[in-house]
């Protein structure tokens, strides 16, 4: 099998959709060895910042010496970015031997399920053996799993897919999970995970395990208030991370006595909830967020704390400093990220603290490797910056919390400019809420779409969207004809080309970027 024969048939599973569940892939993995069982992880679901984080994770782990394995999705622009070990993308060939190895197994699995008449089904069979065939992202997940053990690798900095409780990363077993972490709560994937941030947040709890540290940099209190009760459930310490002058929210007594009531009906562990008791979270935890508001103190135990950071400097284009305080009094000073805006010391502040929390399992990192690896992080497509005079940053912000860091972190580094933008948006998020952010800031936008059959909004519709904001937009034909249109009108070098709206149109352009940058074409104004 060749490298592309390889991913054909990984996206050609694209047909069996997008299911969440984890019946198919016990199945799978039982059958594989559970290659999943041969290392540990850290867990990170969340919103926004999750892939960043992951990141950070990832990268402190590696300066700490263990062999380390980083599982995202999705990918910018190839495939091999999913799997990685100590910063090295899987190869070609080794991607090509994982499906060969593992499709078999898939297609067997699925020939006995149709010979069962479990096609359709929620996924087991009444023996436990027998299963649908698993989807595109299990069986990449299960790939990741694979690739791992026959490295041998120590720990994986593991991101989430969609949401968390269902999720097929969440098929870890407790004892495996060394912390969790979720850095924010936010609107995304409404119609699959629920259409309130406590339903959103329920699920995104789903990775938290017994007894096993929890970092989060969750503001919303309703979906705090459920994190903090899911959290106290499974006897899992709970660390929330704060900027220094913030009030940070805590439950008082009575607002998470009413979280209590409404979580008790419910299965943590797999049983799916019933839409009555679904509705009791969202509504127990909308108003114990209330009452957190209101009441002004902190619930505190020797398991709960803040996480403290505070700017150390001011934000630049090469990154920014920082200093944390951790709950056990641990203060870790001037540390370095070159991740840019301020949302990026909320997520260094979660992946730090993951780190530090695993102390307790005897896994002590030092200061050094916090350090060093936190300063070596990386995350390409999240606010980056390609080029300078002029100016060229990508930014895969697609949903209105993303869209509203964007807008602060660029109004920071390039106060008083306002950029050509280039932007391409799936049809499938919040479309206006993103272009009510965003296009105030642009003197201009080329309006394309995204290389996703089925979902990308049509470059007409979003230049509809913008036109009817005062904005003055073009359509371009193609992304690359967009990046060429938007090149063309920056009048000088302080000029900001800005492209954004969904981390597909990035995946594209920034190859684009970098054969401009390599052929050193000049911008001529």
């Amino acid at each position: 099998m060749t490298y592309d024969e390889a991913l054909d048939y990984i996206h050609g599973l694209s047909r069996f959709g997008s299911k969440l569940g984890l019946g198919r892939l016990q199945v799978f993995l039982a059958r594989l060895g559970h290659p999943e069982r041969h290392m540990k992880y850290v867990h990170v679901a969340g919103t926004n910042g999750k892939g960043s984080t992951t990141a950070m994770v990832a990268s402190m782990l590696q300066a700490a010496g263990f062999k380390t394995g980083m599982y995202i999705s999705p990918h910018l622009t190839t495939f091999n970015e999913r799997i990685a070990v100590n910063g090295e993308l899987v190869p070609d060939q080794r991607v090509a031997e994982l499906v060969a190895k593992l499709a078999p197994v898939a297609e067997a699995m699925a020939a006995e399920a149709a010979a069962a008449g479990l096609v359709g089904t929620a996924g087991l069979g009444g023996d436990g053996t027998l299963a649908e065939h698993a989807t595109e992202f299990e069986f990449i997940t299960a790939m990741a799993f694979e690739y791992f053990r026959q490295e041998g690798v120590d720990v994986v900095a593991l991101e989430v897919g969609m949401g968390g409780r269902f999720d097929a990363t969440n098929i870890i077993a407790p004892q495996d999970c060394l912390a969790a972490v979720i850095p924010t709560i936010g609107w995304d994937h409404m119609e699959r995970l629920g259409g309130t941030l406590e339903k959103i947040a329920f699920e995104k709890a789903g990775i938290i395990k017994p007894g096993r540290p929890v970092i989060t940099g969750t503001r919303p209190a309703g979906a705090l208030a459920v994190i903090e009760a899911v959290a106290r459930q499974n006897g899992a310490p709970l660390w929330t991370v704060a900027e220094e002058s913030e009030q940070a929210e805590w439950l008082d007594e009575a607002a998470r006595s009413r979280v209590d009531e409404a979580l008790a009906q419910t299965s943590i562990g797999g049983a799916p909830i019933t839409g009555r008791t679904f509705g009791a979270v969202a509504e127990a935890g909308s108003g114990a967020g209330d009452e957190a508001r209101g009441a002004g103190g902190r619930y505190g135990t020797a398991d709960t704390g803040t996480i403290r950071w505070r700017p150390n400097g001011p934000l630049t284009a090469d990154g920014q400093v920082f200093d944390l305080a951790m709950p056990d009094g641990t203060m870790y000073r001037d540390l370095r990220t070159r991740l840019l805006g301020r949302h990026q010391l909320d997520n260094a502040a979660c992946a730090v603290g993951a780190i530090h929390a695993l102390r307790g399992s005897g896994r002590a990192i030092g200061e050094e490797a916090i350090r060093t690896g936190l300063a070596r992080a990386t995350w390409e497509g999240r606010f980056e910056i390609m080029a300078r005079r002029p100016w060229i940053v990508v930014d895969g912000a697609h949903n209105p919390e993303g869209a509203a860091v964007l807008r602060r972190t660029f109004e920071t580094l390039f106060p008083g400019r306002q950029p050509v933008m280039v932007m391409g948006i799936l049809g499938d998020k919040a479309v206006g809420p993103v272009v009510d952010t965003i296009a105030p800031m642009a003197r201009e936008i080329v309006a394309t779409s995204p290389n996703y059959q089925g979902r990308a909004l049509p470059a007409e519709a979003l230049a509809v969207e913008l036109r009817s904001r005062g904005t003055p937009t073009s359509v371009a034909p193609s992304i690359a004809a967009a990046v060429d249109e938007g090149l063309r009108r920056l009048r000088g070098p302080d000029d900001v080309l800005l492209v954004t709206g969904s981390l597909y149109l990035v995946g594209d352009v920034r190859p684009m970027v970098l054969k401009h940058l390599a052929a050193a074409q000049p911008v001529m104004f």
